[in-house]
């Protein structure tokens, strides 16, 4: 393709990837400050995805105000920008030497995977103005000894008429990994999964929302 630079228009929340073509020419990308999450995959194999220039400090990339993706040699601590609206999925997969990281109150939204594999980060504190948390967000998070939440699962806001009430265990996954313990939870009243949490958390903080079934 001959597309070297996108400018995504403000008011725009959400950019996916249909599965087909991907973008290998672009340079630029120009994002708004309404846009919450951007599929990366879109722009494999693009001179904007390889050039290290476009990426914080050589690890981290942000697209406006969204944190699009961090490097699998990510290590230590690390502070998510002030002012960045949205964690994108899959952003710290794999940073196996991350530590710790700390977020802003301007994060609204946590994808799915986000921390995914993060299997050094022992403590975790996702701040009350986060409204959504992906599925799996913090799967073979295997470290983990303290996590402090907004809500129990999903979203904010879910009340007992809802028929999806999220378990803890949602935001740790089905799938198994090395220091995960398999929890049976209902998905509601009528549904029933095998989540698998981190045999090595010892305490969760809730500050807000509804715990419901």
């Amino acid at each position: 393709n001959t597309i070297k630079k996108i400018e995504i228009k403000q008011g725009v929340t959400i950019v996916k990837w249909d599965g087909g073509t991907t973008l290998s020419n672009v340079e630029e990308v120009f994002a708004p400050d309404s846009l919450v999450y951007f599929d990366m995959r879109l722009l494999e194999g693009s001179k904007f995805y390889n050039d290290s220039s476009n990426w914080e400090n050589g690890k981290v990339l942000y697209i406006g105000n969204l944190l699009a993706e961090a490097k699998e040699d990510l290590s230590g601590d690390y502070t998510v920008r002030e002012g960045t609206t949205a964690i994108n999925e899959n952003a710290f997969e794999d940073c196996v030497s991350l530590t710790s990281i700390t977020i802003p109150d301007s994060v609204i939204s946590v994808g799915e995977d986000s921390f995914s594999g993060c299997s050094s980060l022992t403590s975790i504190t996702i701040p009350d103005s986060v409204t959504s948390i992906g599925s799996s967000a913090f799967s073979g998070c295997s470290s983990l000894e303290n996590i402090t939440l907004p809500f129990v699962g999903a979203k904010a806001g879910v009340t007992s008429s809802d028929k999806y009430q999220y378990p803890l265990g949602y935001i740790f996954g089905e799938s198994s990994y090395a220091g995960g313990m398999e929890i049976g939870q209902y998905f509601g009243s009528d549904s029933y999964d095998n989540y698998y949490i981190p045999s090595s958390l010892r305490s969760v903080t809730v500050t807000g929302g509804n715990i419901l079934y």
